[in-house]
């Protein structure tokens, strides 16, 4: 699942959209997803290491649900490639999309730096 560093990792139309076009708002909501995200990430890591994939699928289909209400696309399919893995029991490769999803938020904290309210 390999994408360019060059693409943005939001759809800021969409975004600024669903914050009802106000910038500081939108901000506002990409740092609470980002903060709750980077937590859910310790969680995300301490279940595949125990070999709960039900609670992976359950941590991964929150960070699915908030990557989607802000246009983080890529972020959001990521997590929907743990959830759906985890759910149907199969650990396969999650270590690397787990690593995957964590990069990619780093580039959505990265927008969100540069990123003018």
């Amino acid at each position: 699942m390999t994408v360019s560093a060059e693409v943005c990792p939001i759809d800021l139309a969409d975004g600024l959209a669903r914050a009802g076009d106000d910038r500081a708002f939108y901000r506002e909501l990409l740092d609470l997803f980002l903060d709750d995200a980077r937590q859910r990430l310790v969680h995300l890591e301490a279940a595949l290491s125990g070999g709960d994939l039900t609670q992976v699928a359950s941590i991964a289909h929150s960070i699915k649900g908030a990557a989607a209400n802000l246009a983080a696309e890529r972020a959001r399919a990521l997590a929907w490639a743990i959830e759906s893995r985890g759910r149907a029991g199969d650990g396969t490769g999650l270590a690397e999309l787990a690593g995957e999803l964590a990069a990619e938020l780093e580039r959505v904290a990265d927008f969100t730096r540069s990123f003018e309210a």
